[in-house]
């Protein structure tokens, strides 16, 4: 058997999560001794073709626990699917998966997680020298718009800039976002971030942390 895990988030790479046999599955496991060996993002079950017989015939179910290796996997995870009906997802909460059951007799399964789409956010705090300039954010490859900033008060009285991007976005590990702040004025524009990072995952914004991120920036 193999149980190969998908995640939009992480794409290719190595997702930071482990298939851990719950007590009863292990127990099995052990009698008839089946390997599990994690192989990039698949998780494969070796044992001579004798022992798989007579572990099909007493044991119905693999339930294996989900184990997030990091916590940006929380701040990531939306929907857990599997097209396969011999595979069952259990959830302890919305978009966080705690246990995938499988039917013995599969030979495949696929367990596919989606990521989350968040706002991005970026609280912009002006030096003396930059009040009342003319600022705006955009993204050369135009993956992303963001609204005219807005001008609000921080939690000590200060004014800042908040800018809020129009749509939400699909959060990935990888991204072809090229961020700038420019400046405008009556002289033409000028660049005053070239390299502007995307909101962190687990950033969640003060003022709607359900639906946004934030990043934080003085210029």
């Amino acid at each position: 058997m193999s149980v190969h895990v998908e995640h939009e988030y992480y794409g290719d790479s190595l997702i930071p999560v482990e298939l851990i046999p719950e007590d009863q599955t292990a127990m099995y496991l052990r009698k008839y001794d089946i390997q599990v060996k994690r192989m990039n993002n698949s998780w494969n079950l070796y044992s001579s073709t004798r022992t798989s017989e007579f572990f099909k015939e007493d044991n119905e179910f693999l339930s294996f626990a989900i184990k997030p290796l990091n916590n940006t996997f929380y701040f990531v995870s939306a929907q857990v699917s599997s097209t396969d009906q011999g595979c069952k997802v259990v959830e302890e909460a919305v978009g966080i998966p705690r246990r995938i059951d499988i039917a013995v007799e599969r030979k495949e399964v696929t367990v596919s997680i989606s990521s989350l789409s968040k706002y991005f956010e970026y609280i912009v705090f002006p030096t003396k020298n930059s009040l009342g300039k003319d600022f705006t954010l955009i993204d050369a490859r135009r993956m992303v718009e963001f609204d005219s900033p807005q001008i609000i008060l921080w939690e000590n009285g200060e004014k800042v800039l908040q800018f809020l991007s129009k749509d939400k976005v699909k959060l990935t590990e990888k991204s072809a976002f090229n961020l700038r702040m420019i400046e405008k004025s009556k002289f033409g524009e000028r660049v005053v971030l070239s390299n502007v990072l995307r909101p962190r995952p687990q950033s969640a914004s003060i003022y709607n942390p359900q639906k946004a991120i934030t990043a934080y920036y003085t210029v």
